[in-house]
């Protein structure tokens, strides 16, 4: 099944920040290990249990700060503490702390800092309460009561260790020095947790680049497609990673495991050519003079892609117009589930894509037509519409434009066969197909057009394209660097 028409709903997103120029040269040895949010896994139900025998407890940083042992449970906490003020430098000099008292925890507060929390009370009255006897066991320390701030995270471990997690700047992360298992799935790197709001709680995978280009690309493109399709896919993708390290930095990671970043499922969708595909473009960035290039893909184009301007908003040099001559058309119908008491197409752009169309008297410009209707692509024509049945042409003339402007239909639905004169001055042949009285939408290609088409790529990379040269086809005026580039 192809992933590419994902970026049409990633694109939403995107497109606001959308600039010809992104950032200056970027050094692969930059970028090591990604924090993932496994969202397509998020747990509303405020409780995550990841199973395992051993688990070292690590800073961001890699420095290791314990050991526990057997399976990790994490619970959203949402109650009130009564906290020692003092911060300490060291998990061990908390510990010593929370001795003291009869029900305290160490809580992890970021920049490898421990504070201690004591009790857990359902009210800040109920929390004042204790407040006096808390004193007496430890008067040297001030105390303070803590409300609730929906951050907090309480983790137990299968040996008895229970400790909080309350950072607003970084996390712990648990090493179980292979892979771990969650939701019947499993994941190379680290693991940790973060809450998204009040109840929800999201597994973060933290892992290396390459590890995790490993999962995308197969994710994004079969598997069992051509090197160098594959191969330039890895370079795409690699792009997007190192141009959207921020996209969710406000929820405590960088990317996350669905179509709104890229599809992300772990070992499970690891396959030989794709692992090959990411080792052997190891460090390979896609670059138009100094910056680094926005890598949209989609699954096919039908013939040409699209200028970005023709989709989005910004014209971008390297996203041009450029022609797909060796991908074979795959035509689809659509039957929309709408209401429509009229529609009309007015104008086309010279990929083929609809500029313009008329529906229930409303003017729809670019591909917002083709989001109202819910079609695959922009190249689309009116098959069939209130007894009206189009012959069946679909294609591109001799100045790269739809026939649409020479539409043959009959009030009567009797027709039976259409001959036309093609460019080439030889007669073709049409099947007339029968039409309803509803609308039918006949079109070619899968996706927003926009830079890189899968399906191309792969027919290119079967007529021995190398992947630089489909990227340098797909991104006009583009230029691979990096560590797998030939001296």
């Amino acid at each position: 099944m192809l992933r590419g028409d994902i970026m049409r709903i990633r694109t939403l997103f995107l497109v606001l920040s959308l600039s010809v120029f992104t950032s200056l040269f970027v050094s692969a040895e930059n970028l090591t290990n990604l924090n993932i949010g496994l969202e397509s896994k998020l747990s509303n139900e405020g409780f995550i249990e990841i199973s395992g025998k051993e688990f070292k407890v690590e800073y961001e940083s890699g420095e290791r700060v314990f050991k526990v042992e057997g399976d990790i449970y994490a619970v959203v906490s949402n109650k009130y503490y009564l906290m020692v003020s003092k911060v300490f430098d060291s998990y061990e000099d908390a510990k010593e702390v929370v001795d003291l008292y009869k029900n305290a925890k160490p809580v992890y507060i970021g920049n490898e800092e421990w504070k201690v929390y004591i009790g857990e009370y359902s009210s800040d009255k109920e929390a004042r309460e204790d407040f006096d006897l808390v004193y007496e066991i430890n008067p040297d320390m001030d105390h303070e009561v803590l409300r609730n701030n929906y951050r907090r995270i309480s983790i137990m471990s299968g040996d008895g260790e229970e400790f909080i997690i309350d950072s607003r700047d970084d996390n712990l992360f648990f090493d179980s020095n292979y892979k771990f298992e969650f939701l019947e799935d499993k994941y190379r790197g680290k693991f940790g947790f973060v809450r998204k709001n009040d109840n929800d709680l999201i597994l973060i995978n933290r892992i290396d680049i390459n590890n995790y280009l490993k999962s995308v690309v197969p994710s994004e493109m079969p598997a069992l497609w051509e090197k160098e399709a594959l191969k330039a896919q890895a370079v795409a993708a690699r792009n997007y990673t190192y141009l959207n390290m921020s996209k969710h930095i406000e929820e405590g990671y960088n990317l996350c495991d669905t179509v709104h970043c890229q599809v992300y499922k772990g070992v499970m969708t690891e396959h030989k050519n794709s692992s090959e595909a990411v080792m052997e473009t190891e460090g390979d960035l896609l670059y138009y003079g100094d910056n680094l290039v926005e890598t949209y893909f989609f699954a096919r184009s039908g013939g040409a892609t699209e200028d970005s301007e023709n989709v989005w908003s910004k014209e971008v040099d390297y996203l041009r117009s450029v022609e797909d001559e060796f991908e074979q058309d795959e035509i689809w119908l659509i039957n929309p589930d709408k209401e429509i008491s009229s529609i009309e197409i007015k104008d086309y752009y010279n990929s083929g894509s609809v500029a313009s169309i008329y529906i229930n008297k409303k003017e729809y410009k670019k591909a917002n037509g083709r989001y109202f209707l819910g079609l695959r692509s922009n190249k689309y024509r009116i098959k069939s519409f209130e007894g009206k049945v189009y012959a069946n042409i679909l294609g591109m003339s001799n100045n790269n434009r739809p026939y649409e402007d020479i539409n043959i239909f009959s009030n009567d639905k009797k027709l039976k066969k259409v001959y036309i004169l093609g460019v080439d001055e030889n007669i073709k042949e049409i099947d007339y197909e029968s039409g309803t009285d509803g609308l039918i939408i006949e079109g070619i290609g899968y996706g927003h057009g926009v830079g890189m088409s899968q399906m191309g790529a792969n027919e290119y990379a079967k007529r021995n394209y190398t992947y630089k040269q489909i990227l340098s086809h797909y991104y006009t005026g583009s230029i691979v660097k990096g560590e797998a580039i030939d001296e």
